[in-house]
């Protein structure tokens, strides 16, 4: 499976920066999980304003805490039990190196703004 390589290297990354910098020993899976899953789901987010081209109202489910703590809870489970428990992304040997420092960075920064240009698109509409 080629294509989830990139996010195996994102496991990987995550999980040694807990290891190396933040020197943590005990629950370093658990982070790994969490910050993967907050990840996947600011890119949910980010996606989901384009449904409403397809007639679905979105304003609910995106203002709906309820909603949106079960499926960010459905989301680290589902992502801890197949991706990040079993470790798979430790044995693909990945190395650190600066290139996919620097690309795991632009991911998060990405990812980061544009969610924040949808947040202020989405926003503007709703007001």
């Amino acid at each position: 499976m080629t294509f989830i390589k990139p996010y195996h290297y994102l496991l990987f990354r995550i999980y040694r920066f807990y290891v190396d910098i933040m020197k943590e020993k005990d629950v370093p899976l658990i982070y790994v999980s969490a910050i993967s899953s907050i990840l996947i789901y600011i890119n949910f987010l980010t996606f989901l304003p384009s449904l409403e081209f397809l007639s679905i109202d979105i304003n609910y489910y995106i203002s709906n805490k309820i909603f949106v703590l079960f499926s960010l809870l459905f989301l680290w489970i589902t992502n801890y039990l197949f991706f990040v428990r079993p470790k798979k992304f430790l044995k693909l040997n990945f190395k650190k190196d600066k290139t996919g420092g620097f690309l795991v960075l632009i991911y998060i920064i990405l990812t980061a703004i544009s969610f924040i240009l949808i947040a202020k698109y989405h926003r503007s509409i709703i007001l």
